[in-house]
């Protein structure tokens, strides 16, 4: 994740948690709260890098889920 910034990888494991501790993915409303972003679209462009270099994935054409890789 060496090239990845520290709001992306924040994000990533605020996912993780969520997964881990409700066993359901978050929604992009949900992880504005977890990582303190303040916007849904900036939650969109911060995930965009992780996903295109295979670090999360979108699970559904929905706007709000992602699902991390293990």
């Amino acid at each position: 994740m060496g090239n990845l910034s520290i709001r992306q990888i924040e994000m990533i494991g605020a996912i993780k948690r969520h997964v881990d501790g409700k066993g359901y993915l978050s929604a992009y409303r949900e992880l504005t709260e977890m990582v303190s972003v303040k916007s849904v679209p900036s939650i969109s462009g911060h995930l965009d890098k992780p996903n295109a270099k295979g670090y999360t994935r979108s699970t559904s054409n929905t706007y709000c889920k992602r699902k991390c890789l293990s």
